[in-house]
């Protein structure tokens, strides 16, 4: 099972609102991870590009900018495309778990920091 239907199969969740999701996860860790570690994830992960090119198409605010406001910026952009905070968390346990078994730990903990909702649990 891809994280698409993994995560279109958690309550709440449908196909379109999961795309939507993925997408803006994936842009934020890619704004978070440097080029390299990035990269392992695209090898990894089939569709990334499709999910994140989906997000910024339907107006999902995808962390752009990251940096400047905080670690906090996922939650609060996938909350403002309807995701409950149950949701959110889901999301970050699916993905988190995706992303930590491809990332060496230095680059897991670095992406925990600055995307707290993806921290391993």
């Amino acid at each position: 099972m891809d994280l698409l239907q993994q995560l279109a199969a958690e309550p709440g969740f449908d196909q379109r609102k999961a795309e939507l999701a993925l997408g803006m996860a994936f842009t934020a860790i890619r704004l978070s991870l440097d080029q390299p570690a990035f990269e392992r994830i695209r090898e990894g992960v089939p569709h990334v590009e499709s999910w994140m090119g989906k997000a910024l198409v339907t107006g999902g605010r995808t962390g752009e900018m990251i940096g400047l406001v905080g670690p906090k910026a996922l939650e609060r952009n996938l909350a403002s495309a309807g995701l409950s905070p149950t949701e959110v968390t889901r999301l970050g346990t699916i993905v988190g778990s995706a992303v930590s078994a491809l990332l060496r730990p230095d680059a897991v903990q670095a992406l925990a920091t600055k995307v707290p909702i993806l921290a391993p649990r």
